[in-house]
């Protein structure tokens, strides 16, 4: 399995997505979850299977700017489901010259991660995802 996948995220209510020529990455958050605002590291387990599916598209796909949150409406060649592992989010805080803060970038990063489609299983021990900027 090629996983090349390392982008920036956007945030579509309670779940981050990125995608990347025919790659699709959504992490559904638990409803409760709040992203630091101070330099700390959090870890989501992702224990259950709907927490992060990563699909692959028969063609390369594109978002919709005006509507990035609009799962892509093309044919899916292979959908996978994170099974076990957990998600690193790094907070790091972003300042300016002057020293006050202009955001947030949270670094995601999978650790340990097995991935499984039908009876088909894949790992990854240590990968990092991409950012989401606030």
């Amino acid at each position: 399995m090629n996983f090349s996948f390392t982008n920036n995220f956007d945030r579509c209510e309670n779940a981050l997505i990125s995608y990347r020529n025919d790659e699709y990455i959504q992490i559904n958050l638990p409803a409760d979850f709040v992203f630091p605002t101070t330099n700390q590291t959090q870890t989501v387990n992702l224990n259950n299977t709907n927490v992060l599916n990563y699909c692959i598209f028969k063609d390369f796909i594109s978002i919709d700017e005006a509507n990035p949150c609009e799962f892509p409406n093309k044919p899916i060649k292979e959908n996978w489901q994170v099974t076990n592992g957990s998600l690193e989010i790094e907070t790091t805080v972003v300042s300016n010259s002057a020293g006050a803060v202009t955001g947030y970038r949270h670094n995601l990063k999978l650790v340990q991660a097995q991935f499984k489609k039908d009876e088909t299983t894949f790992s990854i021990a240590d990968r990092n995802l991409g950012n989401y900027n606030l």
